[in-house]
């Protein structure tokens, strides 16, 4: 399943694409729930050394689920840019999750939610 998050290649359906952005956004409300209300010094350290990598991690996944969503309607994983353009992004999150995938092989894989080979 870490196919899903990290890779580029390969193509993902509906389903597991609104599975992996719930994920994501799970992720992000406990780190954020963590945060609220701490005042201990020694928290806000580990905190301040962990969250690039936790930033990083996460931004690299939406990215990828992304790409795959794209290859699954037949276009390419280039478009995912338009998901770092702040306000723009939720409008394309949602039309990735609602458009319908192209049926049957296409140049970026033969069916949806299946590891490349």
């Amino acid at each position: 399943m870490l196919w899903a998050f990290f890779g580029l290649s390969g193509r993902i359906g509906r389903q597991v694409y609104w599975l992996v952005v719930l994920g994501l956004q799970a992720v992000l409300t406990v780190i954020f729930l963590q945060l609220i209300g701490r005042e201990e010094a020694s928290f806000f350290q580990i905190v301040s050394l962990l969250s690039p990598f936790v930033s990083i991690a996460i931004l690299w996944s939406s990215i990828a689920v992304s790409v795959k969503r794209l290859h699954d309607i037949g276009m390419s994983g280039l478009w995912a840019v338009v998901a770092l353009v702040p306000l723009i992004n939720i409008a394309f999150h949602v039309w990735l999750g609602i458009v319908p995938p192209m049926r049957g092989p296409n140049r970026y894989g033969d069916r949806s939610d299946v590891p490349p080979a």
